[in-house]
């Protein structure tokens, strides 16, 4: 499975090209906002809602921005990201 950018999103594609999961977000001045995180009902519980938000914020490190979340699933993850330091 591949990690593929488009406009506003991360998707996460199969071997054949197609769209089993993506993380859907929104530029706001100096930060990226995730507004939705999807994942095919088969692959939850594997980390792959998680390795799509991690694009996410690697794409924001690259451009200095900063991350925030109105998706409760990338909101909770973030959130735990802190606490952990």
């Amino acid at each position: 499975m591949d990690i593929i950018e488009k406009e506003n999103a991360f998707e996460l594609c199969s071997d054949t090209g197609e769209t089993l999961g993506a993380v859907e977000f929104v530029e706001k001045g100096d930060k990226i906002v995730i507004t939705h995180t999807r994942v095919n009902e088969e692959l939850r519980s594997q980390g792959f809602a998680a390795q799509l938000i991690l694009k996410t914020i690697e794409k924001a490190k690259a451009n200095n921005l900063e991350v925030g979340a109105t998706c409760s699933y990338a909101k909770h993850y973030l959130e735990t990201m802190d606490k952990q330091g």
